[in-house]
C-alpha cells in the first residue's frame, strides 16, 4: 500500500509541475508566432477530413482554443477543456 501511495505522490508532483510549466507558458502563449503556418493549415484539413457535420469532438488540453475556431463549422459539437485558467 505504501508503494502505491507513494506513487500516486510522485504523479500528482509531476502533474503539479507540468501544470505549473503551462501556466507559465499560457501567459505569452497567443502572442506567440507560429513556426509553420503552411503546415498547421494542412494538419487542420487532415483533421477537417475525420468530421463531420453530425460529429462531436472533445479536445482537453485546448489552450486558448486556437484550433477550435479554425474549425468551427467542420463538426457538430465541440467540447473543450484545459487544465490552465
Amino acid at each position: 500500500m505504501g508503494t502505491e501511495n507513494n506513487q500516486f505522490a510522485v504523479r500528482q508532483s509531476m502533474n503539479d509541475a507540468s501544470a505549473a510549466f503551462w501556466d507559465r507558458v499560457a501567459r505569452s502563449y497567443p502572442n506567440m508566432s507560429m513556426r509553420n503556418p503552411a503546415d498547421y493549415e494542412k494538419a487542420l484539413d487532415r483533421i477537417r477530413a475525420f468530421l463531420g457535420s453530425k460529429d462531436r469532438v472533445l479536445e482537453l488540453g485546448c489552450g486558448t482554443g486556437t484550433k477550435t475556431v479554425k474549425l468551427v463549422g467542420a463538426f457538430g459539437r465541440y467540447t473543450t477543456s484545459d487544465y490552465s485558467p
